[in-house]
């Protein structure tokens, strides 16, 4: 849908599209009698769906003025729709499960979400995977200003993103190495002292067990729980943790605001060039990426993914523009 209204003043355009995609090549293990390990078929559908909206808008146009507004906001979600031979899980997912699902290992929890450690002061890793959230955003979003007065035009372009997590491997190497300003404590100076004086924050199991059915929900629980008590050497604990355990296994909010670009134009009067061969002259002074602000500590999270790759750049500079 695209329409106008107010003699074009406000524009307003809504998008939305549904894909289908179906018959994928899956590989599927088979008796290793038969002489093979699988066999290929086609299988699996998903299904993406997405809105977008474009809003523009002249709230102010008067003799040797004028300002222009657009404003975007988009959402997309990517859906496992079947799965093939009506299989009940594929990767963990489930039939109408958000593809973008994240599952990753995690440390076993009491029922109150308290981390529970083993007996040497260290937590203990669960044994299934499990899901701490969605990699896709919850919506993107910018918003675009223009200002022109007379011979002068000023944009300012800002957009980010909300929701939907990403893995940081700067934040888990940070905690690991102890570059972290978090691990700048008396721990850490107990520790090269050969100490173990930290006690991580959670529980111990006294008594009893828990089990298990076969997609890792608890059928049976008879455990009983104590405050966890055991000392450990500090750098020994990050070395082995990376503090995961207070940061959600080292995945954080990809939910940032960036002012992407200023740009400042003055179109040089005409009057001026009249007696050259110079027919237009434009200048600008433009900066891209000049602030952020972001959820996620000591990274970027532009590109969604973080391997240690180089931080963004704010840049400067001039422009010119000539017509001949």
């Amino acid at each position: 849908m695209d329409t106008k209204f107010f003699k074009n003043r406000i524009g307003l355009e809504v998008t939305y599209y549904q894909t289908s995609d179906f018959n994928n090549i899956v590989s599927i293990p088979i008796s290793t009698t038969s002489g093979f390990d699988s066999k290929w078929v086609n299988g699996n559908t998903y299904k993406r769906k997405g809105l977008e909206f474009v809003l523009t808008a002249t709230p102010i146009k008067i003799s040797g003025f004028r300002w222009d507004v657009a404003a975007n906001f988009s959402t997309y979600h990517n859906y496992l729709t079947s799965i093939y031979n009506d299989e009940p899980t594929l990767n963990n997912l489930r039939a109408g499960d958000r593809a973008d699902k994240i599952f990753t290992s995690i440390y076993q929890k009491d029922p109150s979400g308290n981390i529970i450690y083993g007996s040497n002061g260290f937590p203990l890793n669960d044994t299934f995977q499990r899901s701490v959230g969605n990699s896709d955003p919850d919506f993107n979003y910018g918003l675009e200003n223009t200002f022109a007065y007379k011979q002068f035009t000023l944009k300012v372009l800002v957009d980010g993103r909300v929701g939907g997590l990403m893995y940081s491997t700067t934040n888990q190497k940070m905690w690991w190495g102890g570059t972290n300003t978090g691990t700048l404590n008396h721990y850490r100076d107990e520790a090269n002292a050969g100490q173990a004086t930290y006690i991580g924050q959670g529980v111990v199991v006294t008594s009893g067990a828990a089990t298990y059915d076969s997609n890792g929900n608890i059928v049976s629980d008879t455990r009983k729980f104590a405050p966890n008590s055991k000392a450990v050497n500090y750098i020994d604990y990050m070395t082995n943790t990376s503090n995961a355990a207070n940061t959600n296994y080292n995945y954080y909010s990809q939910t940032f605001l960036k002012i992407r670009e200023i740009t400042l134009t003055w179109q040089v009067p005409g009057k001026w060039l009249a007696k050259s061969f110079i027919k237009g002259l434009n200048v600008s002074a433009v900066g891209r990426n000049l602030f952020l602000f972001a959820k996620i500590p000591n990274v970027d999270p532009d590109t969604g993914v973080d391997n240690l790759q180089t931080p963004s750049t704010r840049t400067m500079g001039f422009n010119a523009n000539i017509k001949f």
